[in-house]
């Protein structure tokens, strides 16, 4: 299939490990010496827009999420110093901050994910995890639903790539996703690039006919086309992603930087 053959058929995990690009896995190893650091610098990461200053910046502050929330004034004041600064890092991904703080900046922002995440989801991020572990149903689906809901700013990109980081970051065999699904591609970049690889539209589609037939290039992308079973879902969703522009071509940048957020 022409869309997963660019180099935007990577996932987001993959990319941000790479020595090349931001050395967030490097850089993590640097600063967090226990595993619930690591989840709070890879948090902030993602509700900070993907900048690797503003890990530092958390984790220099405060190394649980509780210690954060309970600094909020004090982080939030230094973060919007960090955003206002002429050295801080760009991001070539996709933008994350939601502007539901306008009035405190974009270190409010990343706040306001955090304290959310700590008063509607759960105390601590190993927490978390343990909790949609011990679900029944698919970790990934119900772990990207109780982010979706209770964390401000972060809808079905930030956490299916907030997930993505975890699952890859610390190796979590069992949060891997098993099966592309509806829930995981349902905003407006991949459902373009659904209808260029389909030739339909999701809104004219049953759930069940839309998942059918995103198991159908699942299974394409495993069987024909080698893709890890570990790590296929992640692929695919960035593959939609990047092919929802039209005729006049696709979008190569290696760095993920699209032409309109997904």
């Amino acid at each position: 299939m022409e869309f997963l053959d660019f180099p935007e058929a990577t996932s987001f995990a993959r990319f941000v490990s790479q020595p090349r690009s931001y050395l967030l896995w490097q850089l993590l190893d640097q600063l967090a010496e226990t595993r619930e650091e690591k989840l709070l610098g890879s948090f902030v990461y993602i509700a900070g827009g993907n900048n690797r200053e503003v890990v530092c910046e958390m984790l220099d502050a405060g190394t649980t999420l509780e210690e954060a929330v309970a600094s909020r004034s004090q982080i939030q004041k230094s973060l919007n110093d960090l955003y206002r600064s002429e050295g801080l890092t760009a991001s070539n991904h996709r933008k994350y901050l939601g502007g539901y703080t306008e009035v405190t900046g974009k270190g409010g922002d990343v706040m306001e994910a955090v304290e959310t995440f700590y008063e509607n989801v759960a105390p601590s991020f190993e927490e978390f995890l343990e909790a949609i572990q011990a679900h029944d149903e698919d970790s990934f689906d119900v772990g990207l639903a109780r982010l979706r809901r209770g964390v401000a700013s972060y809808g079905r990109l930030a956490s299916f790539d907030q997930l993505e980081l975890w699952q890859q970051l610390l190796d979590l065999t069992w949060l891997a996703p098993s099966v592309l699904r509806k829930s995981y591609v349902s905003t407006a970049g991949p459902e373009r690039g659904f209808q260029r690889v389909f030739g339909d539209s999701m809104d004219d589609l049953s759930d069940e006919e839309v998942d059918v037939r995103l198991q159908l290039l699942h299974e394409y992308g495993v069987e024909q086309l080698n893709m890890d079973p570990s790590s296929a879902v992640y692929e695919l969703e960035s593959a939609l992603c990047n092919y929802q522009k039209g005729e006049g071509g696709l979008d190569k940048d290696p760095k993920r930087d699209s032409a309109e957020p997904c």
